[in-house]
């Protein structure tokens, strides 16, 4: 038996890694049909809603002049395909948002990690800005749960890493598995006060972001739930896409229904009213 293994076992190896291969080669060629499918579908439901769509790729910071949609030394690219423009209630932007970020690492620095996600977005431009911030809530579990102490560590880790001089979180009350993160001070904390934040409740995946007078958000279909298809962290499958507008435009109306704005001389101030 050992002389046997002896004189085949690098044959056998041969085949294993030539099977893992066959594996991945497989693997990409079907998730490319499926981004393929998927590319079709998003065409013909924009055509039937009534929607414009452009396959793309296009430069994301021709959409908006937003953060995310920058490109710089550390993210290299920010592309966006499969936009479609219309309108359900309020005018609305969808697209496949790719973006590539660099890292270097090693003692000297001399090694570089490239790292690529899409996400499906929804971008409106608001009639009236609104403080900066990010904004997820990811459960309404408490921290006294198991899922909500995970959570709790996961966020107290993502604001040491992320938080700089102007940022800082915000705590909202009776929902501490809600992540806010302003970039504007105590301002956004009244978007999300008392009942505001009990809205997002059965929304736990959704994120928003707002910038001047921008407002991109995004789902994970993983945490979202509701029948979305997971097709990858955030990404949308086409079979959703009524849902994701009316959602996604639902949150743009309710963060920005009955705010008024105050403006003094060291900026703006929100007022619910």
């Amino acid at each position: 038996m050992l002389e046997f293994l002896e004189d085949n076992g690098a044959g056998y190896v041969a085949i294993a890694i030539g099977l893992v291969v066959l594996l991945v080669i497989v693997g990409v060629i079907g998730s490319a049909r499926q981004m393929r499918r998927r590319k079709g579908k998003i065409r013909e439901w924009a055509f039937r809603s009534g929607f414009e769509y452009v396959e793309g790729p296009m430069p994301a910071r021709d959409l908006a002049p937003i953060r995310d949609f920058a490109t710089d030394d550390s993210n290299t690219e920010a592309t966006a395909t499969n936009i479609v423009r219309g309108s359900r209630g309020a005018r609305v932007t969808l697209l496949d948002l790719r973006r590539t970020t660099k890292k270097q690492s090693g003692s000297h620095g001399n090694r570089t990690e490239y790292s690529t996600s899409t996400d499906t977005c929804a971008l409106f431009s608001l009639a009236s800005p609104l403080p900066s911030f990010y904004f997820n809530p990811l459960t309404i579990a408490g921290l006294d749960t198991v899922y909500g102490k995970l959570l709790g560590g996961i966020m107290a880790f993502a604001q040491a890493v992320d938080a700089g001089p102007a940022k800082q979180r915000i705590p909202i009350p009776d929902r501490p598995g809600f992540l806010l993160i302003s970039h504007d001070g105590d301002r956004p904390a009244p978007l999300f006060a008392g009942e505001r934040a009990r809205f997002f409740d059965d929304k736990c995946g959704w994120s928003v972001e707002t910038e001047g007078s921008w407002l991109l958000i995004t789902c994970n279909p993983a945490i979202y739930g509701h029948g979305f298809k997971r097709l990858s962290k955030s990404v949308v499958d086409a079979t959703n896409y009524d849902d994701f507008v009316n959602v996604a435009t639902a949150i743009q109306q309710h963060l920005t229904k009955s705010v008024s704005h105050e403006f003094a001389s060291d900026g703006e101030t929100v007022v619910i009213s």
